[in-house]
């Protein structure tokens, strides 16, 4: 929801600040100027499934995408996506073919063959044939009481997404991210409502007009098990545990109340606000300790490539990060 997105925004401001002010190696990296490549996108959206229009299902497509670094650090980033299925059927927030265009903000940190980035980017998602308007039909003969009238609707729409590029060459790279596409969805009534799409991306892009990247005086190296970097993994696993376990009781509660509890619209799956945890939370307590493990070996990995590369003190964002996500989850499941 609305909290979700403002948690998700300020968590990607507070990595690229941490990202602009971490001292780099002594060793600095040259980057380029512009960034220019095609990307495949999966999104996760409403779209007719066997038995059920406008349950979630994937939509794939081919764009292009730009960037253009500003300098090591940071940039910006824009995309286009025209996806080629149709919606057969139509809703006031669905219906038609779906675009999808997106231009932003991306934070990045390199070593010589591997950049890691998250994107902050703002824009619209448009289906060209929801339902805009009914008219209702009186009079003789009149076999239909009313007809649907069709037309585009545009939504807003953030993504925040992380992922990571492999250089091929010194002017080709390839790379893969996933994130969540929140779109705001207004009804014809004009009630609004949020709505968190899962979105997956994988490009060929080639960089052109070299620059050489400002040295920075390295920061000094620690261990990668320190005090500090046990601690803060231990704290996380505290929030962690905190938000399995309100998970947990949310469900059993949903299931005790909840007529159609496993609705695709209605159902007790639909509470849970990360599309990511949403096919393990409802199997009960074997389902969430998976998630919760696939989670926390995810944020170790990530916490020891970053080490590796050099950026210390972004490696210690990345667990107080998950740590307030899973605690903002806490709260909400009791609230």
């Amino acid at each position: 929801g609305e909290s979700l997105l403002k948690y998700r925004l300020s968590w990607a401001v507070s990595l690229a600040a941490a990202i602009s002010f971490s001292p780099a190696h002594s060793d600095a990296q040259s980057y380029s100027r512009f960034e220019v490549g095609m990307q495949t996108t999966m999104l996760r959206e409403a779209g007719d499934t066997s038995g059920c229009g406008g349950c979630e299902t994937a939509h794939w497509t081919t764009g292009p995408e730009i960037t253009i670094n500003l300098n090591q650090y940071f940039a910006l980033n824009g995309t286009a996506n025209f996806f080629p299925g149709y919606t057969e059927r139509s809703s006031d927030t669905f219906g038609g073919h779906l675009t999808q265009v997106l231009a932003g903000v991306k934070a990045s940190i390199r070593s010589k063959r591997f950049t890691l980035f998250i994107k902050a980017r703002p824009g619209f998602l448009s289906w060209d044939h929801t339902v805009t308007g009914v008219q209702f039909l009186n009079g003789p003969g009149v076999s239909t009481p009313f007809i649907f009238s069709f037309g585009r609707k545009t939504f807003f729409a953030v993504n925040i997404a992380g992922g990571g590029e492999y250089m091929l060459s010194r002017k080709v790279g390839i790379s893969v991210e996933m994130g969540d596409s929140i779109v705001r969805y207004t009804n014809n009534t004009g009630i609004g409502s949020f709505k968190n799409d899962f979105q997956f991306s994988t490009g060929l892009y080639y960089h052109c007009c070299e620059l050489k990247a400002i040295e920075r005086k390295a920061g000094s190296s620690h261990k990668f098990l320190d005090k500090t970097n046990i601690g803060l993994l231990a704290a996380g696993l505290l929030a962690h545990t905190a938000d399995a376990i309100t998970t947990q009781h949310s469900q059993a509660r949903c299931r005790r109340t909840n007529p159609s509890p496993d609705s695709p619209f209605s159902g007790c799956a639909s509470q849970e606000g990360n599309f990511l945890a949403r096919p393990f939370v409802t199997h009960g307590w074997g389902g969430q300790i998976a998630f919760t493990g696939i989670v926390y070996s995810a944020e170790i990995a990530l916490m020891y490539g970053i080490h590796r590369m050099g950026f210390h003190k972004i490696e210690r964002t990345v667990p107080i990060a998950q740590a307030l996500a899973n605690s903002l989850g806490a709260y909400h499941n009791v609230n």
